[in-house]
């Protein structure tokens, strides 16, 4: 009965893989060794055995090897080596064996001829296509590193792998797409997936994956870089169902752990998404990246679908030109890190026109990052500090961080992202402000400005009559002055009034003169056009015109004979004629012909020899508040304004000239470090080298146009607006534009594209100085609307009233603190969730508190994040509020109230407890877990103390019966009574207190019956070993240890076997006397074993002579019954055949042995019953003859001639008519003998007819 109910354990045979290298051995055999040494032990669980080899890329050698391989392999893996050679060979190879066509797939193409330019590869069209190629029905395996893809060729139970041969490469993609595939096919109860999460500043990845892997169903591998992990989870169990119900609770819980940091179940890689997330909503995207190295861009832009979202790129050197952030800002960054991502997303947004911009600002050193990200409603902020470990993925971690942000929005969309602010609250906090923009008007008080009201003195007149009340109320302010009847507040209103009417019509007054002045300017400067003649065709003589002057000039010279020339800007509106006096003054507030005009006309500086010509031509103009004359060179700050327009066309009166601008500069007037205007001349070569590296340094733009010592320069130099001198107020700045002349055979063309905004041009001192003394008091100012921005957005309405009037830096420390608790208390999801309120989230960290001080440790609570600290509370809480049975009602075990009046201290023990003791209800009461009286030490005390009485008195399988200590009590109370009436009876058979406390109640169960039937269990053991001497009990229990009734069966069994070993010996042919000399029943069955061999030796030997017998060796396999029945059935065949053959020849039918031999023994048996029916029927036949002939002869005659025999004597013919007699004398003699031969016919005719014989004998004898 044992053997049967064991477990069948299913061996399953090693799986057999063979790898198959490709590639040349002498470059690649260490690469292919160290993949396969991976492979193996990668497999080692999967009971795979290897085998490996390495095949040259040739089609024939290839060919063979994996037809060998596939008919001795259930998997096969071909290793390419990164050569197009490997890679080619193996799809051909593959195709061909299995008559498959190749296809490309045409977007992975143009994805690998990115990636291998980056790789400084360059393939041919084939190799590329070889290596996005594969076998029809394939599924690719993408390798995201290298060139080289994998694909599998699955069949019902074989596999073909083609995969990378770099181990960077194949270990990479094995543990999410290979390993699923040789675990299928090798039969295990197994199920995969692959998660991909972000690790910041919220959790630890390798802890939950520590604490997951302490599963017995759960094996996950990690692989990371920067911060990205991707985890391969691998769950099993007994079945395939248990297997994906174990991996879905671990996918299940770790979104629950990582929330949002979780960003892909599956192994797409975030770039990817984020792309396809722009793609599928029609997104478009600017960045602006601030101590990244332009990291977010490049990785966005490697994506397949970029070139469609992501339409601008900044970083921090475009800062002060497409970008603007104010000085306060920048004086401070690391303080205000948050401020200037939000700005940085706003800008370039909007600079690049697009509907996001995701800003980040990061330092490395300090590991402080932040992101933002805007769209035009809304901005949403991250920030993180990267612990010093890793502090060097700072720039990818941040990376990461923006990507996964513009992940959780387009998921979202085109629903609003939780959380965010508008952009006019970051404005009110940051204020609005550029690195080069005009700063405003000076406000030394700090307070807003307003109209002074200046009482003036005034004699005193008769009072007018007193108005009643009554009579103006519901008058209005016209009404109350016909009255003379106004208000304290009429008369305010009527001086607010005047001053807003005053101010108007001069601002009004002002505006309209200078638009005057300003068309004034501009016809002049359209007249003064209309005189120059670019192109000299104009033939007019001028008197006093000098020589030297090139044609065009003219007109110019006739109107004034301080004309030098023309100055041009290509596309633009800078189009105007240039002077030169004996001064720098004469033009400075003057037009061409000598009035006073504020526009001014451009001059060259007087020092400035034209005709010579100077090495450095200065020419000086205004800029204009309407954007005229030189203030069109203030759009020369924009890197994009510079790449449109790169050349000026300066023609003095001496000659035409086009120069290229090479630098723009923002400087002081006057500085001695960087005396630009002064320069004008020079015969030293390395003074001039100086002077063109002074400018290259203070360039705000690096273009690629060279400069010479031996070229000319022309300088262009306007007042700026951006700082002015901090002690005086003064403008101070200029803005230069410097360009050299084009050398002869040189083409005008510029190379704009290479041109980038310089990261760090050097500014004079006051530039700093002025910004910084202008931004002090604004920066403390929007620092203050920072601080009760901040504080109304944690403290509570009630908190700001009760505080009265304690001081904005205190509130903001309490703000701050408030802040810290909420990082420790709620997870990133509840702290950027749009309905948060101060008060909701005080009420939450409130309740936290409270949760986190009765379910965690101090250590606990200090050390781990919210959503870990929430998950441990969870785990506890599931253990705690365990639903018990009370009374025959469900219930929790601790209801809220009681646990929140407890502490962990209270709890830990008990907690500890219940969670190691799952059956704890067994051995404890719900009351005593309940009552927090109770020490956790003190239960745990309890516990054992019930386990040891009821092992004591109960066995395991009896224990295991019970689930609550109310009915396992009971019977232990029981068993105890049981007990101690097995103790006065083992007392009075001899047993020991001693020895009885040292057993369990089976084990004194059975000592006492031993003691009281020691005599019958003696003579019992004796009987037993007579016949097993061996013999032992269930489990090898000896016989000493065996109850009376154990005993008794035991021996019965053996009896049992005995008698039938006994019946079997007499059919062998043994007598009682041989039985009896074998007394054991071992003995008995080896001597009726001999007998019966010899039986069966005897009767197969027996067999062998009888024909129609089975071959030997089938014989050899029968048992002795077998055999007889055998024997039994070749000698029913025999009498059959003997029978037959006397039947046949009873019957006259032949029977051939070859007949007989063909016939199966139902035919036998079937042929004689026929053979002994025709017997039958044939005597039947005789004896009717014999009736009609009684000297009938039948021997030799068949069954068809005694039918025709007895018919010829059942129907005898009719005799014929007899001739006429002859005459008497004359036929006398021949009628003797004609009666004679008759008679003699008749006779012969009876031979062959019985009946016809006898009628004629009788006739003839008649």
């Amino acid at each position: 009965m044992k053997k049967h109910a064991r477990t069948q354990e299913v061996i399953r045979q090693p799986m057999k893989i063979t790898i198959l290298a490709v590639g040349s051995e002498a470059q690649y055999q260490p690469t292919f060794d160290t993949a396969y040494q991976y492979l193996k032990k990668e497999t080692a669980d999967l009971s795979a055995e290897l085998s490996y080899a390495i095949c040259r890329p040739e089609a024939a050698e290839l060919f063979a090897a994996l037809r060998t391989a596939t008919g001795q392999s259930e998997a096969v893996v071909l290793l390419l080596s990164p050569e197009p050679a490997a890679v080619s060979t193996a799809l051909r190879v593959v195709c061909s064996g299995l008559e498959r066509t190749a296809s490309v797939d045409a977007a992975l193409q143009r994805q690998l001829e990115t990636r291998a330019a980056r790789m400084g590869l360059s393939l041919g069209y084939e190799q590329l296509a070889d290596l996005v190629s594969f076998p029809a029905g394939a599924v690719p395996l993408p390798n995201e590193q290298g060139l080289v893809q994998g694909y599998a060729i699955p069949a019902r139970r074989q596999l073909l792998l083609a995969l990378p041969a770099l181990p960077g490469e194949l270990s990479a993609m094995f543990p999410s797409a290979v390993r699923p595939l040789l675990a299928k096919l090798g039969g295990r109860a197994v199920s995969y997936a692959t998660v991909r999460v972000l690790e910041l500043d919220q959790f630890s990845v390798p802890q939950e994956v520590a604490r997951l892997n302490q599963s017995p169903h759960l094996n996950i591998t990690a692989r990371h870089r920067s911060g990205d992990y991707e985890l391969n989870i691998e769950a099993t169990g007994a079945t395939q169902t248990e297997a994906e119900d174990y991996l879905k609770r671990a996918v299940t819980h770790m979104q629950q752990t990582f929330g949002i940091y979780l960003y892909c179940i599956g192994n797409r890689p975030l770039p990817q998404i984020v792309i396809d997330g722009m793609t599928r909503h029609g997104l478009t995207l600017a960045t602006a990246e601030w101590g990244t190295g332009g990291l977010l861009i490049e990785q966005l832009s490697a994506v397949i679908g970029a070139n469609g979202c992501c339409r601008a790129a900044y970083n921090d050197s475009h800062i002060g030109t497409e970008l603007e952030l104010p000085r306060r800002l920048l004086q401070a960054p690391e303080d205000n890190g948050a401020l200037i991502a939000g700005l940085l997303a706003q800008q370039c947004r909007k600079a690049g026109h697009t509907a996001l911009g995701l800003g980040v600002y990061c330092q490395p050193e300090s590991g402080q990052l932040h992101v933002a990200l805007a769209d035009k409603n809304r901005i949403w902020n991250r920030r993180l500090a990267v612990a010093e470990p890793i502090r060097e993925d700072t720039a990818q971690i941040a990376v990461w961080q923006a990507m996964n942000v513009l992940r959780l929005y387009t998921a979202q969309y085109p629903k609003q992202l939780p959380g965010g602010i508008e952009p006019a609250e970051l404005e009110r906090r940051v204020g609005i402000g550029s690195l080069f923009a005009r700063p405003a008007a000076s406000n030394h008080s700090g307070k807003d400005q307003k109209p002074s009201m200046e009482k003036k003195a005034h004699t005193k007149r008769p009072a007018a009559p007193a108005v009643d009340a009554e009579a103006i109320k519901g008058t209005n302010l016209i009404q109350r002055i016909k009255m003379k009847a106004l208000t304290k507040s009429d008369k305010i209103r009527i001086i607010l009034l005047a001053v807003c009417i005053i101010v108007f019509l001069a601002s009004g007054i002002y505006i309209i003169n200078n638009k005057l002045q300003s068309i004034k300017n501009k016809n002049l400067s359209d007249e003064l056009a209309g005189l120059y003649d670019p192109d000299g065709t104009t033939d007019i003589s001028v008197d006093g015109y000098p020589k030297d002057y090139i044609r065009g000039f003219e007109a110019l010279y006739q109107r004034n004979p301080d004309i030098a020339g023309w100055v041009k800007i290509p596309d633009t509106k800078l189009d105007y004629a240039v002077v030169q006096a004996e001064d720098n003054d004469k033009y400075h507030r003057a037009d061409i012909d000598g009035k006073y005009n504020d526009w001014g006309i451009p001059y060259v500086d007087f020092r400035v020899d034209q005709k010579k010509p100077s090495y450095n031509t200065v020419i000086y103009g205004h800029n204009m508040g309407d954007g005229t004359m030189f203030g069109y060179l203030q759009a020369y700050k924009k890197l994009t304004y510079y790449q449109q327009h790169p050349l000026i066309s300066y023609n003095s009166v001496y000659r035409k000239d086009m120069y290229k601008i090479f630098a723009v500069v923002v400087c002081k007037a006057d500085d001695p470090d960087f005396d630009y205007h002064n320069f004008i001349d020079s015969d030293s070569d390395a003074a001039k080298n100086e002077y063109i590296e002074k400018i290259m340094k203070r360039s705000i733009i690096k273009t690629t146009v060279d400069v010479k010592a031996s070229d000319r320069l022309l300088t262009l130099s306007t007042c700026d607006y951006t700082f002015r001198d901090p002690d005086t107020n003064k403008l101070i700045a200029r803005l230069v534009i410097f360009g050299r002349a084009v050398r002869d055979g040189e083409s005008e063309a510029v190379n704009v594209n290479a041109a980038t905004l310089s990261p760090n041009p050097l500014m004079p001192k006051q530039w700093y100085e002025y910004i910084k003394k202008q931004q002090e008091k604004k920066a403390a100012e929007e620092l203050e609307k920072e601080q009760k921005a901040y504080i109304a957005l944690w403290l509570t309405a009630d908190e700001i009233a009760v505080a009265g009037d304690m001081p904005t830096a205190d509130l903001y420390a309490k703000a701050q603190e408030r802040a810290a608790l909420a990082e420790r208390c709620l997870t990133a999801e509840e702290l950027t969730a749009s309905d948060n309120t101060p008060e909701k989230i005080k009420s939450l960290i409130d309740y936290r508190q409270k949760l986190f001080k009765m379910l965690l440790t101090q250590d606990e609570t200090d050390n781990n994040t919210a959503s870990k600290k929430l998950t441990l509370c969870q785990e506890r809480l599931d253990i705690l509020q365990q639903e018990v049975v009370i009374n025959g009602e469900k219930k929790k075990l601790f209801e809220d109230n009681t646990l929140f009046a407890s502490s962990w201290s209270q709890l830990q023990g008990r907690y500890e407890l219940l969670a190691k003791q799952k059956d704890w209800k067994t051995y404890l009461s719900v009351a005593d877990v309940q009552n927090l009286n109770i020490s956790g030490d003190a239960l745990k005390s309890t516990l054992t103390a019930n386990q040891q009485r009821a092992q004591k008195y109960l066995t395991a399988e009896e224990i295991a019966k019970y689930n609550n200590w109310n009915d396992l009590s009971a019977a232990i109370n029981k068993a105890e009574a049981t007990r101690k009436a097995l103790e006065a009876e083992g007392l009075k058979a001899g047993l020991t207190q001693a020895e009885m406390d040292k057993m369990t109640l089976a084990e004194l169960q059975k000592a006492v019956d031993r003691a009281k039937n020691k005599v019958e269990i003696d003579k019992t053991i004796e009987a037993i070993r007579v016949l097993n001497p061996g013999a032992t009990g269930e489990g090898g229990k000896p016989l000493s240890d065996m109850t009376l009734d154990e005993l008794k069966a035991l021996l019965s069994a053996l009896q049992q076997e005995r008698a039938a070993l006994e019946a079997a010996a007499r059919s062998a042919g043994m007598s009682n006397e041989e039985i009896k000399k074998y007394p054991t029943n071992a003995a008995l069955q080896q001597a009726v074993n001999e007998k019966t061999k010899a039986q069966r030796e005897a009767l197969i030997r027996e067999i062998l002579k009888m024909e129609g017998h089975p071959p030997e060796n089938e014989l050899q396999n029968k048992t002795l019954d077998e055999l007889k029945a055998i024997k039994a059935q070749l000698d029913q065949r025999a009498a059959l055949i003997a029978e037959i053959k006397a039947l046949a020849t009873a019957v006259n039918v032949t029977v051939t042995d070859q007949e007989l031999a063909a016939m199966s023994l139902e035919q036998l048996a079937a042929k004689k019953q026929e053979l002994a029916n025709q017997k039958q029927l044939m005597n039947e036949i005789i004896a009717k003859i014999k009736e009609l002939k009684p000297d009938y002869n039948p021997a030799g005659k068949t069954l068809e001639q005694l039918q025709q025999d007895l018919a010829a004597l059942q129907n005898p013919p009719t005799p014929p008519t007899p001739p006429t007699p002859p005459t008497p004398g004359g036929e006398g003699g021949e009628g003797g003998s004609g009666e004679g031969s008759s008679g003699e016919g008749g006779g012969e005719s009876g031979g062959n007819n019985p009946a016809a014989s006898g009628t004629s004998g009788e006739g003839t004898t008649a």
